[in-house]
């Protein structure tokens, strides 16, 4: 198992387990993004709904930023209520 700022990668089992409350600290603490919830979308995707409207900061660079300080993560979307984090593994859980 490794530790990164919101989840535990087991190489094992090719598998990330999302900790929820470190997830809303880290987008808050480092973004100032306030999530309301996190889900999972059919094609097994973290979706973040953000309770906060962001702005300006909906842009490709903290997209790049994302991918760039994420590891593990394959892609980003963000639109204006909600981030999408598409990430390389074979199994997520959120606890």
């Amino acid at each position: 198992m490794k530790e990164y700022s919101f989840y535990n990668y087991y190489e094992d089992e090719d598998k990330i387990n999302i900790y929820s409350d470190d997830v809303y600290d880290y987008f808050n603490l480092n973004y100032n993004i306030i999530i309301g919830s996190i889900d999972f979308d059919q094609n097994q995707n973290v979706i973040l709904y953000i309770e906060n409207n962001i702005g300006e900061l909906i842009n490709p660079e903290l997209e790049k930023k994302l991918l760039d300080e994420i590891k593990h993560l394959n892609d980003v979307e963000i639109k204006k209520t909600k981030i999408v984090l598409s990430f390389d593994v074979n199994k997520i859980e959120i606890f």
